[in-house]
């Protein structure tokens, strides 16, 4: 779906950088969230530009996740002010090349990312050789095969692809590069809702209910991961 008509405001369809268990755990967040309100959510996923520019137009009403310095790039898409995710970018190396991951080290050597992750993009932005990838198996599938001497990305990304590929010989480098909050965007016709679901949002996580959610959605992709080749792969 690439377009969205909200009609009393009982539905709004979201983007997210498909395939990232990022999106995927704000998605289960922001359906939970949402329903409270008696508002429907449906998932727009796609690559991180294209839904950036949907988003940012109107053309959808928001994003799921992303990072804070994204309202700062796009003023159309209002954040609503309720940290959902901790987001830990991490260095992955093949030890057989025994890199290092300072951002230092980094900037000589052949790096990857995702495609679309605006934070991930920022952080290697003078780096000499940066390919981005696709997809997270794309990127840590050329890492194994020695084309990429090291891969910046989400923690949670970084694991569950290498653990999903059955990739052996992987490290993630300790400590992160950097610790951020992803945060949720609503495009700014959608101003009167701001207040709404961050009231909600505020509570479930004053509760623990977002960490519960998270927790659950980890749980459910690792344990999808674990029952082999016809697992869903998020």
């Amino acid at each position: 779906m690439a377009a969205s008509v909200v009609q009393a405001q009982e539905r709004l369809v979201l983007a997210t950088i498909e395939n990232t268990p990022n999106g995927r755990i704000g998605a289960a967040l922001l359906k939970a969230a949402y329903s409270r309100l008696d508002i429907e959510v449906d998932i727009y996923s796609t690559s991180g530009k294209r839904g950036l520019m949907q988003s940012s137009t109107g053309a959808i009403d928001g994003e799921v996740v992303r990072f804070k310095l994204v309202g700062d790039m796009h003023p159309t898409l209002l954040r609503v002010d309720v940290p959902l995710i901790e987001f830990a970018v991490t260095v992955f190396v093949n030890q057989a090349d025994g890199a290092s991951g300072t951002i230092m080290d980094l900037a000589t050597r052949r790096v990857g990312h995702l495609a679309g992750a605006v934070k991930l993009k920022q952080l290697t932005l003078n780096f000499d050789d940066v390919w981005q990838a696709a997809s997270n198996e794309e990127l840590f599938g050329m890492l194994a095969a020695g084309h990429l001497e090291a891969v910046v990305s989400a923690s949670i990304a970084g694991r569950i692809a290498t653990r999903q590929l059955g990739l052996k010989g992987i490290e993630e480098l300790d400590p992160p590069l950097e610790r951020a909050n992803l945060y949720h965007f609503l495009h700014e016709k959608h101003a009167h809702l701001v207040p709404k679901i961050t009231q909600v949002l505020r509570h479930m996580r004053e509760t623990g209910e977002l960490q519960a959610l998270i927790d659950a959605e980890i749980t459910a992709m690792m344990e999808n991961i674990s029952s082999g080749p016809g697992a869903e792969k998020q």
